[in-house]
């Protein structure tokens, strides 16, 4: 219902309004996972990774977003964790996605994702190739280096 000078009537906006205060009202119930029910970290049997990719995730992970600072982080947050089961889930299998070709890595960006990988593929391959780079530039693995040495880590492998 909108009024000559197209702006909506008042009865209009306080039915919307009333019928979205009486949605956000109406309880829901989730049973997410309490802190106290899930295993330390350290206890963590990964789903998609071997020890070795798991190592690189949980530095990689601590290195984006660390806990210093205000605020906890990855590692505090599990986002390790929710890595490994989203590539052990349909996303990482693409199970959603058009994966047929043509694959062109060249394309627009506009055009979509254009890898015949998939996500758990990308990280699988992705990270034996970083390791390797950090080993002949640094000398070592990533998760052995020091926070001075991954900061200059390239941006794009």
């Amino acid at each position: 219902m909108v009024d000559i000078t197209e702006r909506p009537y008042r009865r209009s906006f306080l039915k919307a309004s009333v019928a979205s205060m009486a949605a956000t009202t109406i309880p829901i119930t989730l049973n997410p996972a309490k802190a106290a029910d899930l295993p330390p970290l350290e206890e963590y049997k990964p789903v998609s990774f071997d020890a070795a990719e798991w190592a690189f995730i949980l530095a990689a992970c601590d290195r984006l977003i660390s806990s210093e600072g205000e605020g906890p982080g990855a590692i505090e947050t599990r986002i390790p964790v929710f890595i490994d089961l989203q590539l052990a889930g349909d996303f990482g299998t693409a199970a959603d996605w058009y994966m047929e070709g043509s694959h062109e890595a060249d394309a627009d960006p506009k055009l979509g994702f254009q890898s015949p990988l998939t996500p758990a593929e990308i990280y699988h391959q992705g990270i034996p190739l970083f390791q390797e780079w950090c080993r002949k530039t640094h000398g070592d693995a990533f998760e052995a280096l020091d926070a001075k040495t991954t900061g200059r880590s390239p941006h794009r492998a």
